[in-house]
C-alpha cells in the first residue's frame, strides 16, 4: 500500500540523511593526531627503562617540536627522552623541591599553578599564578 511504501522511504531518507553526517563528523576528525597522542600517552606512563628505542625516537620527535626543546641538539633530546617521567597529581601543598638542594629534575607543569615561595626570586602570592 502507498502509505506504508512512504512510511519505507521516509525512513529510509531520514536513515541516510543520519548516516551521511556521521561520515562527515569523522572526515573532521585527525584519526593521526588523536593516534599519535594516545601513543604518546602511553609511552609517558611507561617507566623510563621500560621504554623501546623506538618509544624513545618517538618522544625525541615529540619534544623537537615542542618549543621548548625544538634548538636542543639530538643527543640531548635522546637523553630527555631517556628519563622523561609521568607523574599525576601532587597534593596542595606538595613540594617539588625544595630551597637550598641541588635541581635534579625539570617538571612540565600541564595543568594547576607553580608558586615559588622561597629563595631569591620569591613572588608575591598569587602574583605568577595563571590558569592552567
Amino acid at each position: 500500500d502507498i502509505n506504508n511504501l512512504e512510511l519505507k522511504l521516509q525512513q529510509h531518507c531520514e536513515k541516510r540523511r543520519m548516516i551521511e553526517e556521521e561520515v562527515a563528523a569523522l572526515e573532521e576528525v585527525d584519526l593521526r593526531t588523536d593516534v599519535e597522542s594516545a601513543v604518546l600517552r602511553m609511552v609517558f606512563q611507561k617507566k623510563p627503562d621500560a621504554r623501546s628505542s623506538i618509544e624513545l625516537v618517538l618522544l625525541a620527535k615529540y619534544l623537537k617540536a615542542c618549543d621548548l626543546f625544538k634548538d636542543l641538539p639530538p643527543q640531548v633530546l635522546r637523553d630527555c627522552s631517556a628519563c622523561l617521567a609521568w607523574k599525576r597529581g601532587y597534593a596542595e601543598d606538595g613540594k617539588l623541591c625544595l630551597d637550598g638542594l641541588p635541581i635534579t629534575h625539570l617538571y612540565l607543569v600541564t595543568a594547576g599553578s607553580i608558586l615559588q615561595t622561597s629563595g631569591p626570586w620569591t613572588v608575591a602570592q598569587g602574583a605568577c599564578e595563571r590558569e592552567g
